[in-house]
Protein backbone atom coordinates (compact mmCIF):
# COMPACT_ATOMS: atom_id res chain seq x y z
CA UNK A 1 0.00 0.00 0.00
CA UNK A 2 2.63 2.15 1.15
CA UNK A 3 4.87 1.30 -2.40
CA UNK A 4 1.63 2.12 -4.46
CA UNK A 5 1.14 5.60 -2.74
CA UNK A 6 4.66 6.70 -3.17
CA UNK A 7 4.28 6.07 -6.87
CA UNK A 8 0.84 7.99 -6.72
CA UNK A 9 2.76 11.18 -5.47
CA UNK A 10 5.82 10.54 -7.43
CA UNK A 11 3.17 10.69 -10.30
CA UNK A 12 1.58 14.02 -9.62
CA UNK A 13 4.85 15.50 -8.58
CA UNK A 14 5.88 14.73 -12.21
CA UNK A 15 2.34 16.18 -13.86
CA UNK A 16 2.76 19.24 -11.77
CA UNK A 17 6.66 19.92 -12.42
CA UNK A 18 6.32 19.45 -16.52
CA UNK A 19 4.69 22.87 -17.17
CA UNK A 20 7.73 24.55 -15.16
CA UNK A 21 9.98 22.29 -17.21
CA UNK A 22 7.97 23.07 -20.77
CA UNK A 23 8.21 27.23 -19.94
CA UNK A 24 11.39 26.43 -18.83
CA UNK A 25 12.75 25.48 -22.40
CA UNK A 26 11.02 27.62 -24.28
CA UNK A 27 12.15 30.40 -22.37
CA UNK A 28 15.85 29.25 -22.42
CA UNK A 29 15.40 28.53 -26.33
CA UNK A 30 13.80 31.73 -26.74
CA UNK A 31 16.75 33.72 -24.78
CA UNK A 32 19.25 31.32 -26.69
CA UNK A 33 17.95 32.43 -30.27
CA UNK A 34 18.25 35.82 -29.45
CA UNK A 35 21.84 35.71 -28.37
CA UNK A 36 22.50 33.46 -30.68
CA UNK A 37 21.15 36.10 -33.60
CA UNK A 38 23.87 38.86 -32.09
CA UNK A 39 26.56 36.87 -31.67
CA UNK A 40 26.46 35.28 -35.32
CA UNK A 41 26.33 38.77 -36.53
CA UNK A 42 29.26 39.98 -34.49
CA UNK A 43 31.47 36.66 -35.39
CA UNK A 44 33.21 35.66 -39.01
CA UNK A 45 30.84 32.79 -39.52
Amino acid sequence: MKLKLLFIVMDLLTLLAYPFVLAHGKLRQYSKSKDGNLSVAGSAR
